[in-house]
């Protein structure tokens, strides 16, 4: 009964998914042995000549870490799947991508569709996550999705209350899988220092306040319930692989 009602529930979700939305398709690339250089050139080459303006722009970070480190990532749009119809996909551009392929092991993994989840976002007035070269991606692997947006808007609300400056940003995978990557957070930094900010009592002490001691207890008793797992990824931004004049 549990899968049957998960399964209407992605349904629905679907349908009810409308045409206006944040949304971004991500792949990696992994560069083969002795090509990183030729790779990111053929990428450079190729983002300036389609991918870069508007819902097929493309975002190019290197993975910094995990069984991902090295790899290249990309991140287009943000786009609707309606306008994926009409991505680039002309001959001579399906020429020029397998150009990029060819210096890559396997093509391009991963191939996923986040879209943004606002109301579980934290973006501090202010403050812009454009120019912050870092990030951290936390993926969640979960077994309750109601349990966990309601536990992620009661961490969205501690940080609005506690006046965070670091902008975070919820997305939600649009297909199932079983690589443990339901939902991810994409949270912003300006330099590694700032992972060694912020303090755990504080942020303790703020939730209790807000939600008292048995709130506080509950999570602690339904965390490792609604969330099976999770991992960190840290990303740094490549500019110099963006379409010039396209560079946030």
């Amino acid at each position: 009964m549990k899968n049957l009602f998960v399964f209407l529930f992605t349904i629905i979700a679907t349908l009810a998914i409308g045409q206006d939305y944040v949304m971004y398709e991500t792949h990696t690339l992994t560069p083969k042995e002795g090509h990183v250089q030729a790779l990111e050139e053929a990428i450079a080459k190729h983002n300036e000549l389609y991918h870069a303006e508007g819902p097929y722009k493309n975002f190019i970070f290197s993975i910094l870490n995990g069984p991902r480190s090295g790899d290249l990532l990309f991140a287009m749009g943000s786009c609707t799947f309606s306008q994926l119809d009409g991505r680039p996909s002309s001959e001579a551009h399906n020429k020029d991508w397998n150009a990029v392929l060819s210096h890559c092991e396997g093509g391009g993994k991963n191939l996923e569709y986040w879209r943004l989840v606002e109301e579980l976002s934290h973006d501090p007035k202010g403050i812009s996550n454009a120019t912050m070269p870092l990030c951290r991606v936390r993926f969640f692997d979960v077994a309750d999705n109601a349990g966990f947006r309601d536990m992620q808007a009661q961490f969205r609300k501690v940080d609005v209350a506690m006046g965070t400056k670091t902008p975070s940003f919820m997305y939600r995978n649009q297909f199932q899988n079983r690589q443990g990557r339901d939902w991810a957070i994409v949270t912003w930094f300006d330099s590694w220092a700032d992972l060694d900010s912020g303090s755990w009592d504080a942020w303790k002490e703020t939730f209790i306040k807000l939600y008292g001691e048995d709130g506080w207890k509950k999570l602690g008793e339904e965390y490792d319930d609604i969330i099976l797992s999770r991992e960190d990824e840290m990303r740094v931004r490549r500019l110099d692989l963006q379409a010039p004049g396209k560079k946030e």
